[in-house]
């Protein structure tokens, strides 16, 4: 197998050089087409078409007197074989055919490329020492990743139709992202849009673990949802779920005193949660590759990841590996066209100061790249935590929309139910956004 010659066609490179000496526009055609160095087999011919590239990049054209000065006073002409080579180049120019060779040179190169990948996931696989399930994860993120180019320019004209369909569903009231369940919320955000990072954060008890919960049972009435619970077990998340939507309450059913005619309730609630296509993954400490890895076998329309700072991931510090997670999470979102919802802790700063304890970004714990990169910022708060004396308060709960990138801030009211961890739409009329 090792005797085997990677694919290559060293005839079809020297034709795509040569055409591309017949002018810059030739050159951008295949800078468009997503040519680049590593689509090169032949060292010569890669390094080549790198010399054109630094001389198209300066505005010059790239013919046989420029491309020899340059790697001449780079001291790297003969390495290419010289001037009788690029002349040789010249002489098999076609500027019509440029599009179909550049297809066969990007096809070996995805070919080479997933030939190193299997070699390396062979030579890993023999490696005791590593996980196989890192290395499973490692390969397929290598691979997903392979022969992928961005979209290029596109004209703006091309995309008004798909803009007027939006339009429509504005006018017509309809909520355009995902919905979370709550009324006000969900006016407020027009529900939870394909590529967005949305973090949603809070203080100990304050409920976010709840409410992203509840959100996920919402969604998935609509689309498939990923939970990857890093604190909860899967067990323990799905006696959440039973007893939310149950209503009935946790403590007397792990005590072992729940009353009988709750029962029946538990068995009703069953058959949708059964049926919700809500898949949970509990791995402790699960890193952004193996997030991607289950997202490539297990196409979901949301993403919920409870909660951030317990995700592992490279860095020189724990703000640096908050800051890579964070960057990560918001390019699985765009790149798997989903919400992401991530939840976050927050510093302790907010019992600290004074006044309500309403949170605000800066108390974002560990990094400020958790604010820039999230295109919405959610905080949970519950007044009755800290003003128990209250009786305005009790029962009663805050999503505070403090960051959102296309639409307002403010903040929508939430009824919560304390014994089944639930959160609800309110029934009276509360203050929304419009409203502030």
């Amino acid at each position: 197998m090792t005797d085997r010659v990677p694919p290559n066609s060293p005839e079809t490179e020297r034709s795509v050089l040569g055409s591309c000496m017949l002018g810059r526009d030739i050159v951008a055609s295949a800078l468009h087409e997503g040519l680049t160095g590593s689509d090169f087999y032949v060292s010569a011919n890669k390094l080549i078409w790198e010399t054109v590239c630094a001389i198209f990049d300066k505005g010059d054209e790239p013919d046989i007197v420029t491309i020899s000065d340059a790697l001449g006073a780079s001291g790297r002409l003969s390495m290419v074989g010289g001037t009788p080579y690029l002349s040789e180049l010249s002489n098999v120019a076609s500027a019509p055919n440029l599009g179909p060779w550049v297809a066969i040179l990007k096809s070996h190169s995805l070919r080479r490329n997933m030939i190193d990948i299997g070699t390396t996931l062979q030579d890993k696989a023999f490696n005791l020492s590593l996980d196989p399930s890192d290395v499973r994860a490692e390969t397929e993120n290598a691979l997903m990743d392979t022969g992928t180019t961005g979209s290029g320019l596109e004209k703006v004209g091309d995309h008004l139709p798909a803009f007027f369909e939006s339009v429509e569903a504005y006018s017509s009231g309809v909520i355009a992202g995902i919905k979370t369940g709550f009324d006000k919320l969900d006016t407020m955000t027009g529900g939870f849009m394909n590529g967005d990072l949305i973090v949603l954060a809070g203080r100990p008890s304050m409920g976010k673990s709840a409410f992203a919960l509840a959100i996920a049972l919402n969604a998935a009435k609509t689309v498939p949802v990923a939970l990857f619970s890093l604190e909860m077990s899967r067990k323990q998340l799905i006696e959440r779920m039973m007893c939310m939507e149950a209503k009935v309450e946790m403590h007397r059913l792990r005590a072992g005193t729940l009353p009988q005619r709750d029962v029946p309730k538990l068995s009703t609630a069953a058959g949708p949660v059964y049926d919700a296509p809500i898949y949970i993954d509990d791995t402790a400490g699960i890193t952004l590759s193996q997030i991607r890895a289950q997202l490539l076998r297990k196409p979901v329309g949301l993403v919920v990841i409870d909660y951030l700072q317990l995700m592992n991931g490279p860095g020189s510090s724990t703000q640096d590996m908050v800051s890579r997670i964070s960057r990560g999470l918001k390019e699985i979102a765009k790149g798997f066209d989903v919400p992401v919802v991530a939840l976050s802790q927050l510093s302790r700063a907010v019992e600290q100061r004074g006044g309500d304890h309403r949170p605000m970004l800066s108390d974002l714990r560990e990094s400020g790249a958790i604010e820039q990169d999230a295109d919405a910022v959610l905080f949970m708060y519950r007044g009755e935590y800290y003003f128990k004396d209250d009786e305005r308060l009790k029962g009663k709960a805050e999503v505070i929309v403090s960051k959102q990138r296309n639409g307002p801030t403010g903040w929508a009211g939430l009824a919560w139910i304390a014994a089944y961890a639930r959160f609800e739409n309110l029934a009276d009329p509360e203050p929304t956004w419009e409203q502030q």
